[in-house]
């Protein structure tokens, strides 16, 4: 679900964690970079730009060689639409080869992935016992109460709940609704 909190979970994560790798990446997958382009940029800045071979195996030469998190931001909007649940969009696919590679292969960096889809490669590698590791987020009551709150939105506690509920606790609804509405609906 768009709005609920991913990316700004990352963000924190991110600050807490991040004194225990060389380098931290962060890049966007917002525009749908082509996945060369991000692969050639991920080399060059692991490797401090000693190497630039756009290619998986470097890549791996250089998660292995230096202890990176690498967090890539909005996977979304690789994936094709529709039923094709998982799927990349023509063009896109390498960048399953990159998931399936840093899930498989053993490396001391750590990719982070946020998305509204999950990737079939991530599907396919994910487990307790294994390397991979999916969280789910969903919207929080208390959190969105909270908002809520400091929005100053009016209204009797179950009329509150109601709102919650109705929004599925999507802080990012709560906040288009708190900044239309001076009382609840």
């Amino acid at each position: 679900m768009g709005g609920i909190g991913k990316t700004s979970l990352v963000v924190k994560l991110a600050q807490q964690i991040q004194d225990e790798f060389q380098g931290v990446i962060w890049r966007s997958l917002r525009n749908a970079p082509p996945f060369t382009t991000l692969l050639g940029d991920l080399v060059s800045f692991i490797s401090e730009q000693q190497d630039t071979e756009a290619k998986l195996e470097r890549l791996m030469y250089w998660l292995r060689a230096s202890r990176c998190l690498l967090i890539l931001d909005n996977v979304e909007t690789i994936l094709q639409a529709g039923d094709w649940a998982g799927q990349y969009r023509p063009g896109y696919e390498g960048y399953g080869e990159v998931f399936k590679g840093i899930g498989e292969m053993a490396h001391q960096s750590c990719l982070i992935l946020t998305s509204r889809e999950k990737p079939a490669e991530i599907a396919t590698l994910e487990g307790i016992e294994l390397s991979v590791r999916c969280l789910r987020l969903s919207g929080s009551l208390e959190a969105a109460q909270a908002l809520i709150q400091t929005k100053g939105l009016l209204g009797s506690e179950t009329e509150k709940q109601q709102l919650c509920q109705l929004y599925g606790c999507n802080p990012l609804a709560l906040k288009i609704v708190g900044t239309i509405d001076s009382g609840l609906v």
